[in-house]
């Protein structure tokens, strides 16, 4: 089937779920912007990253790639049929959403179980030539169990309000704090899981992060704010044992740096720097070895407008360990419907 033909199909929903379409670009993606070229390879129709005319080792390591969200009820029949045109039209893998902060698609021993769908489709891709990544959510919790039972593993505003009690802008946003030891095993126990799971090629990490700070202005209207700075209900890292944790180390409770009580650069600095290394810890040092034990692929899930946040810590970059083998970066378009270039401090 013709791209434009199954991008008109996924745009109509006649493959059935929602399906978001993705380019896996080579590390050393050129700068040039080609909307044809791109409508062509990803399908969707929006505005994105493209590409020069590729030489043959280029070409050769190009793939495109699909998130799916997962429907429960489509037949077997029906995932054939929907690898099958996927395949044919030159998707090479699928990303579909196996844990989505509440349930698990997959056979889990820790999490709740919604069913095994993971277990049902895998081996259907996978003779239909389809890689298949195991599509997470990291951060956001909405257990009910692990709710009553460990809310301060739950991030905090610099209002001291828990994401659990008063999540920012939507109901889902009930991020864990990704600094906390028993937080950063329960999150490895997934991957770990997931992993270990045969002809599974890899695990994909969304929301490994903290929430949004600031959003895209295209979207402050929607959720009525305006957020020409970050303000202290969107300013997260602030929970009971990370605020003792940045004590210990520079003598200072963090809460007030938040609140702007007191001003000082340099340990403005340093909280900075230590609510980011919260979460390149996480993945450094628990989420990439769980992983990588099992020789399972890694990647993650970068927005353009975050872009700030990886070219600070340098992850996605070959000279650190946080995806040492990970060459390639996943880009969503902002809310303008373009996506900018990425900056060269995280793609190398």
């Amino acid at each position: 089937m013709p791209f434009r033909l199954l991008a008109w199909r996924i745009a109509r929903g006649v493959l059935g779920g929602t399906i978001f379409s993705s380019l896996c670009y080579p590390a050393n993606i050129p700068d040039a912007m080609n909307r044809r070229k791109f409508l062509k390879t990803a399908m969707l129709g929006t505005a994105a990253l493209s590409v020069k005319p590729l030489g043959a080792g280029e070409a050769a390591t190009r793939k495109n790639w699909v998130w799916i969200t997962l429907s429960p009820d489509r037949s077997i029949d029906e995932w054939k049929g929907m690898f099958a045109t996927m395949r044919a039209s030159g998707i090479s893998a699928i990303l579909p959403e196996i844990y989505d902060g509440r349930n698990a698609y997959f056979a889990s021993q820790h999490l709740p179980v919604k069913t095994d769908l993971l277990g049902r489709m895998l081996p259907l891709a996978r003779a239909a030539g389809l890689e298949v990544h195991a599509w997470m959510w990291s951060m956001p919790c909405l257990i009910p169990e692990i709710i009553q039972k460990h809310p301060d593993w739950y991030n905090v505003n610099a209002k001291g309000e828990s994401a659990v009690d008063k999540p920012a802008y939507v109901d889902y946003y009930k991020f864990l704090d990704p600094g906390r030891p028993e937080v950063r095993e329960w999150v490895q126990t997934t991957v770990k899981e997931l992993a270990s799971v045969p002809d599974l090629a890899g695990v994909h990490l969304d929301y490994i992060r903290h929430p949004d700070a600031i959003l895209p202005k295209g979207l402050w209207s929607k959720y009525k704010i305006v957020q020409d700075k970050v303000y202290p209900p969107y300013d997260y890292g602030y929970s009971a044992y990370e605020r003792e944790q940045f004590k210990k180390k520079f003598n200072v409770d963090p809460i007030h740096i938040g609140r702007g009580e007191m001003k000082d650069a340099q340990l403005e600095e340093a909280w900075f720097q230590f609510r980011l290394d919260m979460v390149v810890d996480l993945v450094n040092d628990y989420l990439v070895p769980a992983a990588r034990g099992k020789g399972k692929r890694r990647c993650f899930l970068v927005r353009p407008w975050r872009a700030r946040w990886f070219a600070r810590t340098g992850a996605a970059s070959n000279s650190t360990p946080f995806c040492p083998c990970f060459t390639t970066i996943f880009t969503r378009p902002d809310r303008s419907g373009c996506a900018p270039k990425p900056p060269k401090a995280w793609l190398r």
